[in-house]
């Protein structure tokens, strides 16, 4: 009796010992805004939105120990409405869906995700959100560059001294994108540069490519983030490659709260037209999943529209985020 007792003793700890090398985690964020949108010349919408800051999703992950420094690992996630509770029209797991292998050679990653170029942008000190003047700076100044993509292979090298680097190749239903981005981050400086070129579908498959260098310098008391990027059009016949430049801070106000601030401007080289942006985010931490915010965005662009107007457009919005 007392062997049978030892013997299932054993065999639990070596299933403990082999779950211990798996795990798969749920997790997800909701987040919802009450917003004052104007367009141009049209009246303020008041409206409800989800994801001004992030986008509400949910979603599993999980890795597997598979010995010698090596382990797989897996992303689903969905995004959804939170307002509505609609999910996308674009699929299931249309933020996220990938499998992939990583060690000390690095990582491998296939499936459909946000590009390495995103990422650099996405490390703004705005972080790509709606209060971010740089997103509406470059779609006014230019093509926007397509940020997530199918059907892609990643290759991104383990830090070496600070450095990494990665390189991807993305392809659907004939548009093509090729990506890479090259990073150093140490002590209080993080300096990247993105690259992505996005290939038409359409004979002679024309690209629209772009550049982009960041660096953001923790000073302590703020940190203080610039962005440049360049877009070169080789889709149209006109001239219309673009520069863009943002300037941001980040300014704590003590452990729970954080000002960011932001200043964008953008000019197509073909035209004698500039897009500009200032925008403004308060943040404060209710605990470490939940969040409370509010700001206030602007931008300007030289175009006119049908009536002889300038275009603009502004956005004023406070809200909660959760994450799960």
């Amino acid at each position: 009796m007392k062997k049978s007792l030892l013997a299932l003793a054993v065999l639990g700890a070596f299933a403990g010992a082999a779950s211990a090398q798996s795990s798969v985690t749920l997790y997800g964020l909701i987040d919802l805004s009450l917003a004052s949108e104007k367009e141009n010349s049209a009246d303020a919408l008041k409206k409800m939105n989800s994801g001004a800051v992030n986008g509400s999703r949910w979603g599993l992950r999980g890795v597997e120990d598979l010995g010698g420094g090596m382990s797989a690992n897996f992303v689903l996630e969905s995004g959804f409405s939170a307002d509505t509770g609609a999910g996308s029209a674009d699929g299931l797991f249309n933020r996220t869906s990938t499998v992939g292998l990583a060690g000390g050679f690095g990582a491998v990653t296939l499936g459909r995700s946000l590009t390495l170029y995103d990422d650099v942008r996405g490390s703004f000190i705005m972080e790509h959100d709606d209060f971010d003047p740089s997103n509406r700076v470059q779609k006014e100044g230019g093509a926007d560059y397509v940020g997530r993509f199918s059907n892609r292979i990643r290759y991104v090298t383990p830090a070496m001294g600070g450095f990494v680097a990665g390189a991807e190749v993305s392809g659907e239903g004939g548009y093509k994108s090729y990506a890479g981005k090259l990073g150093y981050a140490a002590g209080p400086i993080n300096v990247q540069l993105g690259l992505q070129s996005d290939k038409s579908a359409a004979a002679p498959h024309d690209a629209v490519n772009h550049l982009s260098l960041l660096a953001n310098y923790n000073l302590g008391f703020a940190t203080l983030s610039a962005m440049y990027t360049a877009e070169k059009n080789k889709v149209t016949a006109a001239d219309d490659d673009a520069k863009e430049w943002a300037l941001g801070a980040k300014i704590p106000l003590g452990a729970a709260a954080s000002v960011n601030l932001a200043y964008a401007r953008s000019k197509v080289d073909g035209a004698d037209n500039t897009a500009t942006g200032f925008g403004i985010e308060a943040r404060y931490q209710l605990s470490a999943r939940t969040r409370l915010y509010a700001g206030f965005r602007s931008n300007r662009d030289d175009a006119e529209d049908a009536g002889g107007s300038q275009l603009k457009d502004r956005l004023l919005a406070v809200g909660v985020q959760h994450r799960f």
